[in-house]
């Protein structure tokens, strides 16, 4: 039985208990008297406080009346409420926008209905990119769905690697929604297409529609999930996409902008036209600066006939915008007041557009109702110092976002031109979004309700029983594989202040039990295990060197070796890498201190504790370090991140706590009191590096196969962990290491970053030199 069929038996059952007559007596009706004399008009359906806007639904002033007498009076359902500094968020490695119209699907496979005599088809498609999650709506009963939904999303440098997945899901009304088939395509396939066509195409030639009209047409075929029933079906999804980069995009604004304010539609300006078009977007620049966009294209700016091209203008606008030197910006630098917290908060906003008038889940959470929306009630801005701007927007006109004012001017025309293009954003079929995970956007709404109150809120970066991390390999966001119990078991556990965890009894009912479970899968009798255990976490088999048969043991199997070249190092030819020791999920911390303030958060927690030496401190003080979690699904045999020479080899007593998140971020010090092994690596490019071997509730033993005194090259082999959950902590030296920048801005999120041997996790800083001699 799986988690989600567990978890809808739960709630079947809580809605038998739970009685339908309850005698409480009707709080909610409140009466009118004990409002605030504001709201006791019913012509009054806004409420503006300390200048931010709340959004709401009006409900239905013809309440019944309550038992006692008291009229029954309108009340707001929900209100949305925006942070008074709210500003929309742009990032400087965005390169372009994505446009995706979700087309339709052909010969999906008829699976049979409950009852035997026809088929039952009811497709929807979640479609992940990132760590953005969209939706379409489900088709009923068809095999060859139209659905001409659309979306946009933003890409970044780091995502250019990235891969699109499209999976369809069968619609089931008392079930879990059933996987039919997924298509997976890289995203720069979209992106190298979409340059081709830029080619032969001027900007000033381009339809107003353009977007629309220049989408290509993409037939990816489904891999069936049931592939050996369905292995002669040959099912296909039709998607149109186009890429749009970021200066396309304000180049297509400002030639659409300008065309507006060309009279004679000659495909050039004078300079009054350009007077009244920068007028209206509350430019700032001088009559001086606008002469001298005449002078620079060899015009006389006093001459009224001289007219200049739209391309020449476009050209000149975007020049001194760049002058300004005000791109990138960050709502840090502009506001340095924000607090740490809120610009968290602000990094877990989407920038991907996501509409919709309907849903098959009763509505979307945005509410829709824009005859309730309420003005922003926005200050004139003025302008501060000598910079002239060539616009200058306190909202968006399009999307009607605030604070625009106080974003750099690239970011302000890329925000308008992605709003207005093509109207992409005032359409009514865009796609759900705002899922997160894949998962999550088939689940049905009692499912999830049921897992909000078992595991916590589903959200990136949360500390609590849903842990979600992101795949660097395709940038899909994945939720972690776990057992209905033990989720629940450690939120018990670990969540909370005060907990009894830390009692002598807790701990040797930890240690007994990871013992006896060591015993018990060292017993013949265990390999039964291994095949349901492949089964649930999906573990590609076609890696590991040895056939099924050959394992004498469910930890003989857990701790497998792969086979040759399974995990390749990354730039094998540069000694100043660093590669991940693990297939596991990364956390990656500039210095221990960043480790402690986002991660790491035991009070006993220090070096000289973890390292169990009382001069770590003066070795590693202010060095990197990143933390390797092994999850039981994961391939357990550990290799050497730098290459060097082992000098050390220590092991520590201690206990068996878990290394799940949910620990690691309580006040326990899960790494200090573990059991664990202490490496010690003498590297002749990144100088002294730790490798610290925890261990964990579960593991019985921790294995170092290497030597004091060999000399390993970067992914040999240091050793394995048997079966549970296990944990590398990898310190460096200060000012050694430069991580990935990606790593590094997964981890200020508190987000996991899937990541496997080999892998390229940082460079030997240029500076590293003297700080190694030392």
């Amino acid at each position: 039985m799986d988690d989600e069929t567990r978890l809808e038996e739960l709630w079947k059952t809580f809605l038998l208990i739970a009685s339908p007559n309850s005698n409480k007596s009707n709080s909610s009706i409140k009466s009118s008297a004990s409002l605030p004399p504001d709201l006791q008009t019913p012509a009054n359906r806004k409420l503006i406080t300390r200048g931010r806007r709340f959004r709401r639904r009006r409900a239905s002033t013809s309440g019944l009346p309550d038992t006692k007498g008291v009229q029954s009076v309108s009340q707001p359902r929900r209100f949305r409420r925006r942070r008074k500094d709210h500003i929309a968020k742009f990032h400087p490695d965005v390169v372009g926008v994505t446009f995706l119209e979700i087309s339709h699907a052909n010969n999906l496979p008829p699976e049979r209905n409950m009852t035997r005599t026809g088929f039952d088809m009811d497709p929807f498609v979640v479609v992940s990119f990132g760590t953005s999650t969209f939706r379409t709506s489900s088709i009923r009963h068809n095999l060859n769905p139209v659905w001409q939904e659309k979306l946009f999303f933003h890409v970044r440098h780091n995502e250019s690697a990235y891969h699109l997945k499209f999976a369809v899901y069968d619609k089931e009304k008392f079930t879990g929604n059933d996987l039919v088939g997924s298509a997976v395509m890289p995203i720069m396939d979209i992106i190298r297409q979409s340059a081709e066509k830029k080619k032969s195409m001027s900007t000033t030639e381009m339809p107003d529609n353009s977007i629309h009209q220049d989408m290509d047409l993409h037939t990816l075929t489904l891999h069936m999930e049931n592939e050996d029933k369905w292995k002669d079906r040959n099912a296909t999804l039709t998607i149109r996409a186009k890429f749009v980069p970021y200066d396309e995009m304000r180049k297509m604004f400002w030639i659409a902008l300008a065309k507006t304010y060309d009279v004679e539609g000659s495909g050039t300006m004078s300079r009054l036209e350009v007077q009244s078009m920068l007028e209206t977007i509350g430019s700032t620049i001088t009559e001086a600066t606008l002469d001298s966009f005449w002078r620079k294209h060899g015009r006389d700016p006093t001459n009224e006939a001289d007219e200049l091209p739209l391309e020449d203008l476009v050209e000149c606008f975007e020049s001194h915008m760049l002058a300004a030197n005000e791109h990138p910006s960050t709502a840090a630098e502009l506001d340095p007041s924000s607090t740490e917290k809120e610009s968290s908060e602000d990094n877990k906003e989407t920038d991907d557009c996501f509409l919709s008038s309907y849903s098959d889940e009763g509505g979307s959470e945005d509410d829709d109702d824009d005859e309730d929306d309420e003005d922003d009630i926005d200050e004139d801005v003025e302008v501060i110092g000598q910079c002239e701007k060539v616009i200058r927007l306190s909202e968006c006109p399009i999307c009607h976002r605030s604070n625009l004012s106080k974003r750099a001017q690239m970011d302000i025309v890329a925000h308008v031109a992605t709003c207005a293009a093509n109207d992409w954003t005032t359409v009514d079929r865009f796609l759900m979004g705002n899922f997160l995970t894949e998962a999550y956007a088939q689940r049905r709404w009692f499912i999830k309700l049921v897992s909000k109150v078992g595991y916590g809120k589903y959200s990136l970066g949360t500390n609590n029983a849903n842990i979600i991390v992101q795949d660097r390999r395709t940038g899909q966001l994945i939720e972690e594989r776990m057992s209905v119990y033990i989720r629940l078991g450690m939120r018990l556990v670990y969540k909370g202040t005060n907990t009894g965890i830390q009692s002598k009894t807790a701990q040797r009912i930890l240690t007994n039990m990871t013992l006896r479970q060591g015993r018990r899968f060292d017993a013949p009798i265990s390999v039964r295990e291994i095949p349901a255990f492949i089964k649930f976490h999906k573990i590609d088999m076609s890696e590991v060197l040895q056939p099924l048969s050959s394992f004498n043991s469910f930890n003989e199997f857990f701790y497998r070796v792969l086979k040759p070249n399974s995990r390749p190092c990354d730039s094998p030819d540069n000694p100043d890498v660093a590669v991940s020791p693990a297939d596991c999920r990364m956390m990656a911390f500039g210095t221990v201190d960043d480790a402690t303030r986002l991660w790491i958060k035991g009070i006993e927690f220090s070096l000289s504790k973890l390292l169990d030496d009382p001069n770590a401190q003066i070795t590693f003080g202010g060095g990197s370090l990143a933390v390797f979690r092994l999850a039981p699904q994961d391939y357990h045999r550990f290799h050497s991140p730098v290459d060097g020479t082992i000098t050390s080899i220590r092991y520590v007593a201690g206990q068996y706590y878990t290394v799940n998140p949910i620990a690691v971020r309580t006040t326990l010090d899960v790494f200090g009191e573990n059991a664990r092994a202490v490496v010690s690596i003498d590297s002749e490019r990144f100088g002294k590096v730790s490798v610290v071997c925890v261990g964990a509730m579960m593991v019985g033993s921790i294995i170092i196969t290497a030597k004091v005194g060999m000399k390993l090259s970067r992914t040999d082999e240091l050793g394995y962990f048997a079966f549970g959950g296990s944990t590398l902590v990898v310190i460096w030296q200060k000012d050694v290491i430069e991580l990935d920048k990606d790593l590094i801005n997964n981890s200020k999120n508190t987000m996991e970053t899937l990541v496997r041997v080999g892998n390229h996790i940082g460079t030997r800083r240029p500076s590293a030199t003297s700080q190694i001699c030392q």
